[in-house]
């Protein structure tokens, strides 16, 4: 199967990546991509291809494909295949929930049952930042996968021992519902993140009633990365360092002029740089 012809040729006319620099070990060590189909993940997978700056991008497929853009290279695991099979040497793991459409039918994408044993693998092949990017629209996906992904054990995730391990919220507009409210305690931090940034930030209310653009989702997904490359891991063994993002920071990033000032907040936050009661 063959990708987009319009992906291809978007990354094709962008730098190579070793054109952008300076390069981190991250980006030099490659990306994979877990769920590469469907709106939102096809945003991903051309962000991580133009801008990412990784020496190598890999995408997940269930068979070899027959054409891909340049820097683009395929994971080959069957569906159903077992996970210990999977072979990888990137240093970063991101993972796209979304529906694949038709033409996408080699593009793998997961399920939430998958989460658990691919983090399980990933960890044991020394991936060190693991990202999970939830639908930019979970009111459009099958009944099941929705659910799915409200019931996800995130706690398992966070005591993998990831250096880093990000997780992105539903993004419909900030004043919108996300889904059934977070339990307290970590879960809770991102959701007070999002009031101590929109009460900085001042965007014009009446926008946050629009849907986030994947693209804007993407294009937070490869600068949080960026900037969690240069942070210093959690401490104590098996302890991951979490970043949650809730809907409204996805949404504050997609603002003009939002996408640095959401990822230095985030890092400020997280860095115990204000105060997060």
């Amino acid at each position: 199967m063959s990708l987009d012809p319009m992906l291809a040729l978007q990354a094709n006319q962008r730098p190579l990546p070793d054109a952008l620099a300076p390069v981190g070990h991250w980006r030099r060590a490659g990306v994979l991509l877990l769920g590469g189909g469907g709106t939102l993940g096809a945003a991903v997978l051309q962000r991580l291809l133009g801008a990412g700056g990784f020496a190598q991008v890999n995408v997940r497929v269930t068979q070899p494909l027959a054409a891909r853009p340049r820097g683009l290279h395929d994971c080959v695991l069957p569906e159903g295949g077992d996970w210990a099979d999977l072979r990888t040497s990137a240093a970063v793991a991101v993972m796209v929930f979304d529906v694949a459409k038709a033409r996408e039918g080699a593009i793998w994408m997961p399920q939430p049952d998958d989460v658990l044993p691919a983090a399980r693998r990933l960890k044991a092949l020394s991936v060190r930042c693991l990202v999970l990017v939830m639908p930019h629209a979970p009111h459009r996906l099958p009944a099941a996968l929705r659910e799915g992904l409200w019931g996800m054990d995130e706690q398992a995730l966070v005591t993998m021992g990831f250096e880093h391990l990000v997780l992105l919220r539903p993004a419909a507009g900030a004043s919108g519902s996300a889904g059934p409210a977070r339990t307290p305690g970590w879960q809770g931090w991102g959701e007070r993140l999002a009031g101590w940034m929109l009460s900085n930030l001042r965007f014009m209310v009446p926008t946050r009633q629009l849907p986030v653009r994947p693209d804007s989702i993407a294009a937070l997904v490869v600068a949080l990365v960026h900037a969690l490359e240069k942070q210093t891991p959690a401490e104590g063994a098996g302890a991951s360092r979490t970043w949650v993002v809730p809907a409204e920071t996805v949404w504050a990033a997609a603002q003009p002029e939002g996408l640095h000032r959401t990822v230095q907040a985030l890092v400020q936050f997280n860095s115990g740089g204000c105060d997060a009661a």
